[in-house]
């Protein structure tokens, strides 16, 4: 497969947990700025603002997702066009190992909770869960888990806090799974759906990331850049209130800008986008905040020239779980 067609792939975005370093701040987001080298950058957090920090392209070509065990300082990235999984550490990008895992895989996601390791298979219906060895930093026990109404996966993100997986493949409707352990083996079973729109029109979901704050406050938030010819939204969709009047909110990222990248900080709520298109930008948004109003929708804080192309994936470092 060409490395260009992963450009039809998922680009979300995690938030984590991050011990100090002499590299890495309390608090930072991590950004895949450019897919063909996977260039990583590194910016600090302060307040509702990010501040460049350093960049490193120590990784393997072609990266185009991310996830993190914050307990153990390991990255995870997928590849477009390659079975490989590399782990990385994350307090100053060395490669740990690459590993061959036999499948071409898209989104990543970690759950802390019991060390596994969720990878989409591309252009399948199967998330491979791998428990993750601390002690040796390997990838062990690849179960393959067929998801129910799913035959051509992108990208994933997991709602620890309720243990619900969500997948999209580029359509307007995101399905979401419920965790179960069966015969002492663990599986994700169908619980629903849910429909992306915005004033009554279809919007396909390639990217998504949730915002779960434990108290009854949930939103998904989905972006739609599917190979240079997706569509220019971000969109949150309420999932506690789908019929309120501002159930589904959504902005533009701008004429020929499409949104890649997603992660939202469950402690402030903040949301962190990378868009693609001219020009590229990394996005600050309070989301928690967003109404009907088209003002209210205008980010924080919008970086330039971060020579964002392609795929891109964001991690952050917070307080918060990975989701």
């Amino acid at each position: 497969m060409n490395s260009r067609n992963f450009f039809a792939r998922i680009f979300c975005v995690f938030l984590f947990v991050v011990i100090v370093s002499p590299k890495i701040s309390a608090k930072s987001v991590y950004v895949i700025s450019r897919h063909t080298d996977s260039t990583i950058q590194v910016y600090d957090i302060a307040g509702e603002q990010l501040d460049f920090r350093y960049q490193s392209n120590e990784t393997a070509n072609y990266a185009v997702d991310l996830a993190l065990c914050h307990d153990e300082d390991v990255l995870f990235a997928s590849f477009d066009s390659f079975t490989n999984i590399e782990l990385i550490n994350s307090r100053d990008l060395e490669s740990i190992r690459v590993q061959n895992v036999g499948e071409e895989m898209a989104g990543l996601a970690f759950c802390q909770d019991y060390f596994w390791l969720l990878a989409a298979e591309r252009d399948s219906g199967n998330l491979h869960l791998f428990d993750f060895d601390r002690d040796n930093q390997l990838l062990t026990n690849d179960r393959s888990i067929t998801l129910q109404g799913m035959s051509n996966l992108l990208g994933i993100s997991l709602d620890e806090t309720d243990m619900r997986l969500y997948a999209t493949e580029n359509s307007p409707v995101v399905r979401y799974y419920d965790f179960q352990f069966e015969t002492f083996e663990p599986n994700f079973v169908y619980a629903g759906q849910v429909e992306i729109q915005l004033d009554d029109v279809p919007l396909d979901a390639v990217g998504a990331a949730v915002y779960n704050d434990g108290q009854g406050t949930k939103y998904l938030y989905t972006a739609g850049y599917y190979h240079q010819i997706g569509h220019s939204y971000l969109v949150r969709t309420s999932l506690t209130d789908p019929n309120a009047a501002t159930a589904s909110v959504g902005v533009s990222m701008g004429t020929g800008a499409q949104a890649t990248g997603l992660a939202v900080d469950e402690t402030t709520g903040l949301l962190y986008v990378t868009s693609h298109g001219s020009p590229a930008s990394i996005r600050v948004y309070d989301p928690l905040n967003w109404s009907e109003d088209p003002n209210s929708l205008d980010p924080i804080q919008t970086i330039t020239g971060a020579d964002i192309s392609g795929p891109t994936r964001i991690c952050h470092y917070g307080v918060t779980r990975c989701i």
